[in-house]
């Protein structure tokens, strides 16, 4: 498979989903970013609980 055949096989949508568009790219890292934001705002408010101030 040529490079041209993989960026349109990629385009069409098939391939995995984290494939070769940009667009892609960028869900998969907000994606990313909301897992992680959203990991640390748990940490915090656990942080907060064993303090002993309630969230």
């Amino acid at each position: 498979m040529r490079v041209l055949e993989k960026q349109r096989f990629y385009q069409a949508g098939h391939g995995p989903i984290y494939g070769r568009t940009a667009t892609s790219r960028l869900m998969v890292r907000s994606l990313g970013g909301l897992i992680a934001g959203g990991a640390l705002y748990g940490l915090f408010n656990i942080g907060r609980l064993i303090a002993g101030k309630k969230p």
